[in-house]
């Protein structure tokens, strides 16, 4: 799969960090939200603090509940996945495929019932 990357032409600064913090369910590892910190050339950096209150505001005004949600920050993000998940023993990101494979079975089962 191919992702877009961010990159600088003409006079704007050039991208030089992308920080991102997963806002997951520490029950189950589900990213409820994924926020993005593009640090430009020459700018100062945010503490990790302020990078945890503005996604968990975010997550809140699409209707996830603060409680539970635990954060994890990816230094250097490149985007790798369509969705993601945190593998909660080893506190990474990764692909989440579980939606795709059932979406896939809806689409055989329409499919099966049509002919």
């Amino acid at each position: 799969m191919r992702h877009l990357a961010i990159q600088s032409v003409g006079t704007a600064l050039a991208v030089e960090s992308i920080h991102a913090v997963a806002v997951y369910r520490k029950k189950d590892g589900r990213v409820c939200h994924l926020h993005h910190v593009i640090t430009y050339t020459g700018a100062e950096r945010r503490p990790q603090r302020e990078h945890e209150r503005n996604a968990r505001s975010y997550a809140e005004k699409m209707g996830h509940d603060p409680d539970g949600l635990e954060f994890l920050h990816v230094a250097n993000f490149r985007p790798f996945a369509r969705k993601y998940r945190v593998d909660l023993k080893r506190k990474v990101l990764v692909e989440d495929e579980t939606h795709f494979k059932s979406k896939k079975k809806k689409i055989k089962k329409k499919e099966a019932r049509s002919k």
